[in-house]
Formats: C-alpha cells, sequence, structure tokens
C-alpha cells in the first residue's frame, strides 16, 4: 500500500530516458505523487533548452496518474519547503552515481534538515541508460528507441 505521500524526483533530464522512467514507476509503489522537477543548474550547459526538455519530461509520462512535472533555477530543497515536501528520490545506477549522491544528499541535509532523500536502486535493465550516453548515440545516428520513450525521439 502507498504511502499517502508526495516526493520529489529533481534532474537535469537532458533529454528524459526509460531509466529516470523506471524511477518514477519505482517510487510510485510506494507514494501517491511523484513530482518530477526540471532543475535548471546555470552550471550545466544542456543540449536541449528547458521548454524542450519539460516537453520530453510530459510526453514521457502521458496518462500516469500521480505525475507531476514543473521545474526550478533555484535550490531543489528551497522548492521542497516551499511545497511541503519532505523526500527527495534519487535513483542509483552505480557506486559513481552512489557517491556522487551521497554528497548532495549531505549537502541538502545542512540546506534542510527536515528533508531526506531516498535513494532507490535502479533496475538493471536500466543501469546502463544516462543522458549523456543517449546524447551521443544521437550524434552517431543510432536507434534511440531502447533508451527514451519513443514519443519523444522524433523530437531528439
Amino acid at each position: 500500500m502507498a504511502l499517502k505521500k508526495e516526493v520529489i524526483f529533481a534532474g537535469t533530464f537532458d533529454p528524459f530516458t526509460l531509466g529516470h522512467l523506471a524511477v518514477v514507476k519505482q517510487a510510485l509503489k510506494t507514494f501517491n505523487k511523484v513530482i518530477i522537477l526540471l532543475a535548471i543548474n546555470d552550471k550545466k550547459k544542456p543540449t536541449y533548452s528547458i521548454k524542450d526538455r519539460m516537453k520530453f519530461i510530459k510526453l514521457s509520462v502521458k496518462g500516469m496518474k500521480g505525475v507531476e512535472v514543473d521545474y526550478t533555477d533555484g535550490y531543489v530543497v528551497d522548492y521542497a519547503k516551499k511545497h511541503h515536501i519532505n523526500i527527495l528520490i534519487r535513483g542509483i545506477r552505480n557506486e559513481k552515481d552512489y557517491e556522487y549522491e551521497s554528497k548532495m544528499s549531505k549537502i541538502n541535509q545542512k540546506l534542510a534538515p527536515d528533508i531526506m532523500t531516498l535513494a532507490l536502486n535502479v533496475s538493471e535493465r536500466y543501469q546502463h541508460i544516462s543522458s549523456s550516453k543517449v546524447r551521443e548515440l544521437k550524434q552517431k545516428g543510432e536507434d534511440l528507441s531502447p533508451y527514451v520513450n519513443k514519443a519523444i525521439i522524433k523530437y531528439l
């Protein structure tokens, strides 16, 4: 039975992959609502515009109950506080992800002690998928259907 709780799944999603979608589906097994939060980071140079990334996410989750899509150009924890949400979820594919997310979780704890980060292990089926790998495959003209929702392929 799902908890009556909302969680935030934040990222740059450049682009949103089937691995990201798997994390959302996994979170919905426990939580009633997942807010997919496009986090705009001035230090990153995304390939796709904010408008395009929002469209990709919305097309990827179209028809899914309990999913909302939003964006922020501030700290994710500030968004969470403003919306009274105290759980952030993160997908973990490997040791490198774990190290990075562990550091981010500690920073977030200092910024907002009442907000916790919950790491979800990505299923083995999706562990090899990353947005950067999708961008690389696109440049080489490869088939992207094993990596992203078919609804967004034509926009990539």
